[in-house]
């Protein structure tokens, strides 16, 4: 439909990415004060984050806006009871959430 109006799609594909990576870089260069910078950075998050996608479901940010929440608060619970075992709550509250419901908990069943 854009197209169809005179707006160049490679283009605004092009400046969107641009922007993105810019706003990337500016909130790294805005969060590096706050903590130590590493190459081993992505490690840390990467649980959380498929932790939150698997909870959440594919496809549906809704999900996975709940399922940050949720893991979130877990992380949290399990860092106050038991510090050296907090992502294993995570993984918990998936197992959970994957017996339950396999499609996440927002997701749609694939057909």
């Amino acid at each position: 439909m854009v197209a169809i109006l005179g707006i160049r799609l490679p283009r605004l594909f092009a400046t969107v990415f641009a922007i993105g990576a810019f706003l990337a870089g500016a909130a790294g260069m805005l969060a590096a004060p706050l903590g130590s910078i590493g190459s081993g950075m992505d490690v840390e998050i990467i649980v959380a984050v498929f932790a939150v996608v698997i909870v959440g479901g594919m496809g549906s940010f809704l999900g996975a806006a709940l399922a940050s929440l949720i893991i979130g608060e877990v992380y949290t619970f399990g860092i106050l009871i038991l510090p050296q075992a907090a992502q294993v709550f995570m993984f918990f509250v998936m197992v959970a959430v994957l017996i339950v419901r396999p499609q996440g908990l927002l997701g749609a069943v694939e057909r």
